[in-house]
């Protein structure tokens, strides 16, 4: 950490002969004091995160102003140890000390519950001067590029989420480098993991799957009860989930078969519809090993957060899973998640992309914004029927 630190100073005075080296080394050996003993998720020093997030500003941001490097250095003081206020005013005085002060989060014994206090927090944040944010989104982005040596899914979820709901948005206003690095990182960091039975089943036992509407989707349910629904048929339902699609048209007298990839979505599955009373056949399996078993099969495929879910890099073998399951003339039901928000799973998509994927192998007959999504996804959704080539 020493040499760390030190490789920093030299940068700075490369960079800015004219900076007040002894404030920055001062506020060095006290953050190496104070977070003494503290470690972070992955294990190390937690020390190292503030020296690195100084190391964002100076060497990717060229921010050489000594108060701001100090304020960054001393960033998690206030939060995190057993430092006043009054302290840091008497050792570094208020411009520094007011800095430390607008990134910290206030007592949580305030409010009512930590969303409420990180709410509250996040407003105070795009109040506070553009010099205060870059820290903070420094401070994030730190965090993130160190997020997957975290044991912990449940603390990598929680983090991935945090920062695409919240600081995305923030950094797209405050800074282009910084959304850019963000957007870059949430958009491939759990691709790889995503083609795993580990990373769904972790999911469904940590009750994070917020894809399971807990019903059937309306434009789904619209559809089948219109003039236009298709006559009843062999329907495979891809990524099935606990099943309450699969479950409705299987009422509705078609034969369903169910995959997914993971125990506890098969499971929950079953139970759902066993408690409907209708046959429903389900089978874990990866989607791209179901060809040549399942080759032709079936009359109907169906689509529900299942193409969002996958790395986007292996859609064009999505399309042809989806057209080899299905026999001459069958017909593709799918409902498609827009959100275009960066990042994933759920990863984004627009007709377009739709279109040049499905185009050269399906006719496509219908493709349109649902009026009846839930109400989270008002707007966000396509709905499409196709028909094999």
């Amino acid at each position: 950490m020493q040499s760390r630190f030190q490789e920093f100073k030299e940068r700075v005075l490369s960079q800015n002969p004219e900076v007040n080296l002894d404030l920055i080394e001062k506020a060095y050996h006290f953050v190496e004091e104070n977070h003494r003993g503290q470690h972070r998720g992955e294990g190390s020093d937690y020390a190292i995160h503030p020296i690195r997030v100084a190391c964002i500003l100076l060497e990717e941001l060229k921010i050489t102003d000594s108060n701001v490097l100090c304020a960054a250095l001393l960033h998690d003081v206030l939060e995190d140890c057993q430092v006043d206020y009054a302290v840091l005013v008497e050792t570094f005085g208020e411009p520094i000390a007011d800095r430390v002060k607008m990134l910290t989060k206030e007592d949580i014994n305030r409010y009512s519950s930590k969303e409420e206090r990180d709410r509250v927090y996040l407003e105070r944040i795009r109040q506070v001067p553009r010099e205060i944010q870059l820290i903070k989104l420094s401070d994030r982005l730190d965090h993130i590029r160190y997020l997957h040596l975290s044991p912990s899914q449940e603390r990598q979820l929680r983090y991935y989420r945090e920062t695409c709901e919240k600081y995305l948005p923030l950094a797209k206003e405050v800074s282009p480098y910084l959304y850019d690095q963000m957007t870059t990182w949430a958009n491939g960091f759990w691709k790889h993991r995503a083609n795993t039975v580990s990373f769904w089943e972790n999911l469904y036992q940590q009750r994070e799957a917020l894809w399971d509407l807990g019903q059937v989707a309306p434009p789904f349910a619209s559809f089948l009860e219109s003039p236009a629904a298709p006559p009843p048929g062999s329907l495979a339902v891809l990524g099935c989930g606990r099943g309450h699609d699969a479950v409705f048209f299987a009422q509705k007298g078609f034969q369903v078969v169910g995959f997914d990839f993971a125990p506890s979505a098969i499971q929950g599955a079953a139970e759902v519809a066993k408690k409907a009373g209708v046959p429903l056949k389900l089978v874990q399996q990866d989607l791209f090993e179901l060809i040549p078993k399942y080759a032709h099969q079936f009359d109907y495929v169906l689509e529900h957060t299942c193409f969002c879910a996958i790395d986007p890099a292996r859609r064009g073998e999505y399309v042809q899973i989806v057209r080899n399951l299905l026999r001459p003339g069958g017909q593709f039901i799918a409902l498609f998640y827009t959100h275009g928000q960066p990042g994933g799973p759920p990863y984004t998509t627009d007709s377009e992309e739709i279109r040049a994927l499905f185009s050269p192998f399906f006719e496509i007959k219908t493709l349109e914004v649902p009026s009846n999504s839930v109400e989270r996804r008002l707007g966000k959704e396509l709905f499409s029927l196709m028909e094999v080539r």
